[in-house]
């Protein structure tokens, strides 16, 4: 490989083979970022029909697996703000040995539903007919109506995000503008 002018004339593995030394903190992954600044719900129980959020399932064989395990017993769910389609399971501590494939550490499966895949929770809500014809009547009556479950769900994570000096995707916030 060539090196380029913009990294001294090395090439991009040098490089960072030079900035990922002990102690140089690797930047957190989608999934770290995820955990830490998800929006914690209701706790739920793992039915046949999955992980319900919303009136939406969530399924996966590694959830059909846990179900076997936990029964009826309620397990914490968080839901990313901006993403519909994946929600994350908390692995009770007991069974977390018991799930094949799992990285070492890890307490948390995601499970996905792949219609919801990159839509925000906000448009879902929004989309309902019942939210869409109680926002016509406000309207109607000269009362803009907004969605404020939300805005309560987004502001604790905003709050965590701002605090860890992480920045906003400009993209997302213009996006949920929008629809808000």
């Amino acid at each position: 490989m060539r090196g380029h002018r913009g990294l001294e004339g090395r090439t991009p593995f040098e490089m960072w083979a030079k900035v990922a030394k002990p102690g140089v903190p690797l930047p957190p992954s989608t999934r770290q970022l995820a955990l830490s600044f998800g929006i914690k719900i209701k706790d739920r129980p793992i039915t046949k029909h999955g992980i319900t959020v919303a009136g939406y399932s969530f399924v996966s064989a590694d959830l059909s697996k846990m179900r076997g395990f936990v029964g009826n017993r309620k397990l914490q769910v968080s839901v990313e703000q901006e993403e519909a389609g994946r929600v994350w399971v908390r692995i009770p501590d007991e069974h977390v040995d018991r799930i094949p494939d799992l990285d070492p550490g890890q307490k948390y499966l995601e499970v996905f539903n792949p219609a919801l895949a990159g839509r925000l929770w906000v448009e879902l809500f929004l989309s309902r007919k019942e939210v869409l014809e109680l926002s016509k009547a406000q309207q109607k009556a000269g009362r803009p109506f907004r969605l404020e479950s939300h805005r309560a769900l987004l502001g604790p994570s905003e709050t965590a995000r701002k605090a860890a000096g992480i920045p906003a995707d400009v993209k997302m916030i213009w996006r949920l503008k929008e629809y808000v």
